[in-house]
């Protein structure tokens, strides 16, 4: 082993420098007897050092002991959680590995400012979805599953949570007395005050509003904020489909 090396190196430079220094500077002065007892020291020296060796070398070797028995420990438990969730290793990874990119798609949108997060509010609800479906699935009681699914879980409640914080509600009156209708709510000074934006209102509430011109008294609508004023993509494609319906007579 390398320690025993390491301390049969020390031994002979110790010898070797002994050697020196008597045979180059004290030759004539050191006599038999001292001599001897140099030599009795510094075997005495080696002695311990091997001695102490052999005492690492033991405790290394009972610990190696040690090592290989928990190992074999813990496969035995592995082995056993496994039969338990009724997976094997390969199964637990790739369960690993489809938590990973949830992660790291909630990271995503964690980063996003609120308004791209509220036009980005599907992939919440896919992430959430995911979460829910391997919570089903008896493979996640798995303890390398298990700890990460519910710390994920948590971080797409709080976005939820973050959503829900960012989004205005209004309930729909009448018309003969509120004139309520999208136009006019968007129009409104504490919604948009801007008749322009009232396509984000109708994609916000899809589920609700299956045509735009048709809305009811006593409907709870979610209000998005205004943003900068400017329509996304997906909403102003939304009004031009309905401005060219409009001018074909299809609603």
């Amino acid at each position: 082993m390398k320690y025993r090396s390491l301390l049969y190196l020390l031994v002979a430079a110790l010898f070797v420098t002994s050697f020196a220094v008597t045979g180059l500077e004290a030759q004539d002065r050191m006599t038999r007897d001292e001599w001897q007892q140099q030599m009795a020291e510094f075997t005495q020296q080696r002695d311990e050092l091997r001695q102490r060796l052999n005492t690492l070398e033991s405790e290394v070797n009972a610990l190696n002991e040690q090592i290989a028995s928990k190992q074999d420990e813990y496969r035995a438990c592995r082995e056993e959680i496994l039969a338990l969730v009724g997976a094997t290793e390969a199964e637990i990874r790739s369960l690993v590995e489809r938590i990973q990119q949830l992660e790291n798609q909630a990271s995503a949108l964690e980063r996003l400012s609120d308004q791209d997060l509220l036009q980005r509010r599907g992939e919440v609800d896919e992430v959430k979805k995911a979460v829910e479906d391997i919570k089903k699935d008896k493979k996640s009681a798995h303890p390398d599953v298990y700890d990460r699914l519910m710390a994920l879980d948590q971080r797409v409640k709080n976005l939820l949570d973050r959503l829900e914080r960012m989004v205005q509600t209004y309930t729909v009156g009448t018309w003969s007395r509120d004139r309520d209708c999208l136009w006019n709510i968007a129009k409104k000074g504490d919604i948009y005050n801007n008749a322009w934006l009232w396509p984000r209102i109708w994609q916000a509430n899809r589920d609700k509003i299956r045509d735009p011109d048709i809305i009811h008294p006593g409907q709870r609508l979610q209000v998005p904020p205004k943003g900068d004023g400017r329509m996304t993509s997906d909403e102003q494609s939304a009004a031009n489909r309905y401005y060219r319906e409009k001018r074909e007579g299809l609603r």
